[in-house]
Formats: structure tokens, C-alpha cells, sequence
């Protein structure tokens, strides 16, 4: 799913600590890919990135490169897309491992969020399951 899923983003927007992460990697996995770093931090000196501060800065730019499929990673990133109603589809990867602590992913939320399952699938050389959910949308609730 990975392999046809990844290919038809067009948009990767994360926030700082993802972005800061994926700089550590041996390379940079997004080089076709559009890449918005959304930080209140200071501006960001990377010509593979754009930076922008604001959650509206981030929607006025989609639209403006009039994006289609966009990857939204990073817990502060996801949990404010989530909160506007932004996001149609989550993907939530569940590790083989138990963590005792840590920071919650979607954070704490003002209403229970209904999700229905569109696909299910497990990666064996990593153990992750992912479970794709589509989420109501904003404007109709359905």
C-alpha cells in the first residue's frame, strides 16, 4: 500500500521536530516532493523546504500550488489539521513495541472523532500494522 500510497503524494507538510528528524537521514527521502516545514520557530535555511508559520500560511500555500495529495506528518502538525477539520484520511501505524511514556499523538481532542476503516495492512520486515481510517467531513459531518 506504501508503494502506491507514497507515489501519489504530491505535498509533504510536517512540522519542525519531523522535519528536524528527517534531516539525520543518510538521504533526503522527499527530493520529487514538494516539502512545507509549518513552525513557529525561526525561519528555516534549507532550499529543499518552505517554511511557513502559521496554519493558514501553510492552507494559503497548498492551495496557491494548488496541491492535490498532501502527507501531513508530525504530532503538533497533525493534531492542528485535525482540529480545523483539514484532514480526510488518517493513517495510523501501530509498532511492535509497548512505550511506557511519551507525547500523545493526537493530543487532546474537544469531541470524540468517528472514523471508518478503508484498509488494513501489515509491512513483515518491520512488523508495523497501518490501519487507514476516512474521517467525517468538516462541512457535513458525514
Amino acid at each position: 500500500m506504501w508503494g502506491t500510497f507514497f507515489p501519489s503524494i504530491d505535498t509533504i507538510l510536517m512540522g519542525r521536530k519531523t522535519y528536524e528528524t528527517v534531516t539525520r537521514f543518510d538521504e533526503w527521502p522527499f527530493a520529487d516532493k514538494n516539502v512545507i516545514i509549518l513552525s513557529t520557530r525561526p525561519s528555516i535555511d534549507d532550499g529543499r523546504v518552505i517554511h511557513v508559520g502559521s496554519l493558514e500560511q501553510a492552507c494559503q500555500l497548498l492551495d496557491e500550488r494548488e496541491a492535490k495529495e498532501v502527507y501531513v506528518d508530525g504530532g503538533k502538525t497533525i493534531q492542528s489539521f485535525l482540529a480545523a477539520g483539514y484532514l480526510d484520511e488518517i493513517t495510523v501505524s501501530i509498532a511492535p513495541a509497548l512505550i511506557g511514556s511519551g507525547t500523545r499523538l493526537f493530543g487532546p481532542l474537544t469531541a470524540d472523532i468517528p472514523m471508518t476503516v478503508l484498509g488494513q495492512y501489515t509491512t513483515p520486515e518491520d512488523g508495523l500494522a497501518r490501519i487507514t481510517h476516512t474521517l467525517p467531513s468538516p462541512r457535513t459531518g458525514s
